[in-house]
């Protein structure tokens, strides 16, 4: 289904109290007209009137006056080995990131090119209000922040804006996850719901803290031991889930039916029925069996995938050679589990700050960290060993270290992007130092560290990170002139952060690359 269809159905959905039907001819001819690349902004400025509830604050004015991009600070350089995986840090306001990011990680055709993007939002919460981060306070700034305490409608228009702008970042069958607490997470989901449609987003529950521990904890009413994950697909019907590997007993019997040389195994599920297949989906394709009878359906695997399983006689199709193909999982194979919505056993708010203060020798250098073998858990059910991760609230750097750490395990080559700004000194005290640390094994300014990757290995040093810092410049539609060397210099930086970037002549360095007001420019 393409998106002027896609629109339209939803059109159809509104309630007639919203939109009557000679309102609704009206904007279904205004999609019909509007260009593909702008479709998502006249849809944004159609669904305006059928707000679920809430109203955003004015948006900080972009200053077409000033652009920020990104430039390499090369003394910052991580490097790792000679054969190191190539990462990213960026240091400076993260929307400013993003457009930055929608140029250098977008295809000629306008497709992102990002797999998979983590985030961990602030939380808005009283707890932030406590630390002094209150929306009620002035605070003198020279340029535009965004901080931990809110209105919930500022909070919204922040994050509203950011993730516009990853929504255009992500590959086909890319996939954000949001981590948020129940302060936040309803008016989250309603605007997830705008922002990618509300077939497109799910919640999965983290169980946040340990039981093991035997201590009872005495609370005026119930404890509160979850927070949530919001899942915001580009596209469901594109995304399929991998199983991940879990330890534990399974009552199947296990057969040979076909006298398989691998031995026992069991028959799984490798296709929807009939009546559920969405006949849109990629994997929608029909299966000849042995005995010439033909299935169509949607399939849990690529039509490439199947065949090469079939290849390997890892496709049962039953005694008679006719029967709905199943997949073959072996005893030695056997598990596999299929992901689920709560997730357990993957790190807890404890063990996350004794890792990170582990790395910096018993300092507290960030409050709140998320657990490493959650982020891991997100990305290895949910993307391949050589996707490209983003995380534009990088905090203590968490996700850097789960992306190095899953490589060296499967001997992948996922690739991070981090980025986050400088408040408090933050990037280069917490997130940067973090990264460092897990690389070198050492402080960087040669510090030892307590903290060590395993008993046979030190450090992550198969690994280098790039750091890149913001920019700001003030620039005129009629410089012409300057406009021209900004954009050499922005290209430069593209092509340091993505050697997969193709240059263009076409850089709009007014609209492409715009920063947020006010800022203090760089002359």
């Amino acid at each position: 289904m393409n998106k002027k269809q896609f629109y339209k159905d939803r059109i159809d959905k509104i309630a007639k109290e919203s939109f009557n039907n000679e309102q609704k001819i009206i904007a279904k001819k205004i999609i019909d007209s509007t260009n593909d690349d702008d479709i998502d902004a006249v849809w944004g400025f159609i669904s305006q009137r059928v707000k679920t509830g809430f109203v955003f604050d004015a948006a900080p004015e972009v200053n077409h006056q000033a652009v920020s991009y990104l430039k390499e600070n090369e003394k910052l350089y991580i490097k790792g080995d000679d054969e190191a995986i190539e990462h990213a840090l960026i240091i400076g306001e993260n929307y400013d990131a993003l457009k930055n990011l929608l140029v250098a990680y977008t295809d000629k055709s306008g497709k992102g090119l990002i797999d998979i993007i983590y985030i961990d939002p602030p939380y808005n919460t009283d707890k932030s209000k406590e630390d002094g981060n209150d929306y009620k306070q002035e605070v003198e700034s020279n340029k535009f922040v965004y901080r931990d305490k809110y209105t919930r409608d500022g909070w919204l228009n922040m994050m509203n804006e950011r993730l516009k702008l990853a929504k255009k970042l992500l590959s086909d069958d890319g996939i954000i996850f949001i981590s948020i607490d129940d302060n936040e997470h309803a008016y989250l989901k309603v605007l997830c719901d705008d922002i990618f449609g509300e077939d497109n987003v799910e919640t999965m529950i983290w169980h946040k803290v340990d039981n093991d521990s035997g201590k009872l904890k005495l609370t005026r009413r119930f404890r509160c031991e979850h927070e949530y994950i919001l899942v915001c697909y580009k596209d469901k019907i594109n995304k399929r889930f991998s199983k991940f590997l879990q330890k534990r007993e399974y009552k199947n019997k296990y057969t040979n039916p076909d006298n398989d040389l691998r031995g026992e195994y069991k028959q799984g599920i490798i296709s929807d029925t009939e009546e559920k297949s969405n006949k849109n989906s990629a994997n929608y394709y029909s299966v000849t069996t042995p005995s010439g009878k033909i299935y169509i359906r949607q399939w849990r695997v690529s039509e490439e995938e199947f065949n090469a399983l079939r290849a390997d006689n890892r496709i049962y199709f039953g005694k008679k050679g006719d029967s709905v193909p199943s997949l073959k999982v072996f005893v030695n194979e056997d598990g596999l589990a299929t992901p689920v919505s709560i997730l357990e056993k993957l790190g807890t708010a404890k063990t996350a700050g004794q890792l990170l203060e582990k790395i910096f020798n018993g300092e507290k250098v960030f409050s709140y960290p998320k657990p490493i073998e959650l982020i891991k858990h997100l990305i290895k059910i949910s993307s391949s060993a050589n996707c490209k991760v983003l995380d534009f609230f990088a905090g203590s750097g968490t996700t850097a270290q789960a992306v190095m750490e899953l490589n060296d395990e499967d001997n992948g080559k996922r690739k991070f992007i981090l980025a986050t700004n400088n408040e408090n000194n933050i990037a280069i005290n917490a997130t940067y130092e973090r990264i460092y640390r897990v690389i070198k094994g050492e402080g960087s300014k040669g510090e030892s560290i307590s903290w060590e990757y395993s008993d046979k290995q030190k450090s992550l040093t198969n690994n280098s990170v790039k750091i890149f810092e913001i920019k700001t410049k003030q620039l005129k539609l009629e410089d012409i002139d300057k406009a021209e060397k900004i954009v050499k210099e922005a290209q430069m930086g593209f092509k340091q952060l993505n050697s997969d970037y193709f240059i263009s002549n076409e850089l709009s360095v007014y609209n492409q690359l715009a920063s947020l007001n006010p800022y203090k420019s760089e002359k």
